[in-house]
């Protein structure tokens, strides 16, 4: 057993190159031939426990805190300065949509051109529709080639129009041309030489005669018309839609006070409008009816209407008979024609005569 105890004196003498101090123990063999060795309970050298090193035990990391959750340090005596807050960010504003810009009612949606503008028509038919588009069905067809058209509306590609006596409806612009023409709307239209009312009288041109504008003055315009002999071109005066009671007066050989009591009452009468020395036309009016509108407006006189109308229809045979309201009249008339047919493109109708 010596080499034990050669063992356990090296364990104390490297112990003491160390610096440290061991107290005394017991040595023993272990099972797999280790030394093993047991500290005495209260130490043999008391002596050596006094001058024991105290352990060392590693300080803990510090915890990082955030600016945030530190109080500020404050001195005695001294009000604590308050912490700045962080500077609130202030929320975007919502974005604010543009409005779109309001439509002058003066000019086309589409075109952006002046309304109501004249225009002509292109062809020698145009169909004029109630609505705009090819499925609405057909309420005028214009038959005279050149007629002077107002523009009074516009949608893609269609144009709502009226004639000289407020009857139209939307036609596609291909039918419509830029070409501006006039429409003789007295009996005997008398085109000078030259723009005076003293001028010679080149040429008559009679009611409804369609002519095309060459030029125009403030009061005059020069026109050209087709009669039996070929083109003839003159002034005429422009229908500036105002009357003058005492020139009125004159022409109907009657007293001014007269004509200003008739003035008074077309006035009341919605036809036109009083001024100072005579009277204006006021503007016809574009409102489009509902069909419930229509069926309330005029109903003695529609009736009137297919009462003369159906003289001409004949017992047998083949007719066709449009939509509206006043076509709807002769329902009564047709019901009692059974040897005719009727072609109508109107359920209404259709469902009358079959009551």
């Amino acid at each position: 057993m010596a080499w034990i105890g050669r063992a356990a004196r090296a364990v104390a003498l490297a112990g003491l190159v160390m610096g440290g101090l061991v107290s005394a123990g017991l040595v023993s063999a272990g099972l797999g031939g280790g030394v093993i060795v047991r500290g005495l309970a209260g130490g043999l050298v008391p002596a050596l426990q006094a001058q024991e090193m105290p352990m060392v035990r590693p300080k803990p990391r510090p915890v990082a805190e955030s600016p945030a959750d530190t109080a500020p340090a404050t001195t005695s005596g001294t009000e604590a300065t308050p912490a700045l807050a962080a500077p609130e960010t202030a929320a975007p504003p919502a974005p604010v949509r543009a409005k779109p810009p309001q439509r002058d009612p003066t000019r086309g949606s589409v075109t952006n051109l002046p309304l109501p503008r004249f225009v002509s028509l292109k062809g020698k038919e145009g169909n004029a529709r109630r609505g705009p588009g090819l499925t609405h069905r057909i309420d005028w067809v214009f038959t005279r080639a050149g007629m002077p058209l107002k523009i009074t509306a516009e949608y893609e590609h269609w144009r709502r129009v009226e004639d000289a006596e407020g009857a139209g409806g939307w036609v596609h612009y291909s039918l419509l041309s830029g070409v501006r023409s006039v429409l003789v709307n007295v009996d005997m239209a008398d085109l000078h030489s030259d723009p005076e009312d003293g001028a010679s009288v080149v040429v008559q041109a009679e009611r409804n005669v369609v002519g095309w504008v060459q030029e125009c003055l403030p009061d005059w315009c020069r026109i050209s018309v087709e009669g039996a002999d070929g083109w003839s071109r003159g002034w005429v005066r422009k229908a500036d839609g105002r009357i003058d009671a005492a020139d009125a007066a004159g022409k109907l050989d009657v007293a001014v006070e007269t004509v200003r009591r008739d003035l008074d009452v077309l006035e009341r009468r919605g036809a036109l409008r009083r001024v100072h020395g005579g009277a204006i036309a006021l503007e016809r009016f574009t409102h489009e009816y509902t069909i419930p509108e229509r069926y309330g407006r005029n109903p003695d006189e529609k009736r009137q209407i297919a009462a003369v109308a159906a003289a001409y229809i004949p017992e047998e045979g083949c007719i066709f008979v449009d939509g509206g309201t006043t076509t709807e009249c002769l329902a009564p008339y047709l019901r009692d024609k059974p040897q005719l047919l009727v072609v109508t493109n109107s359920i209404t109708l259709t469902s009358k005569i079959g009551d």
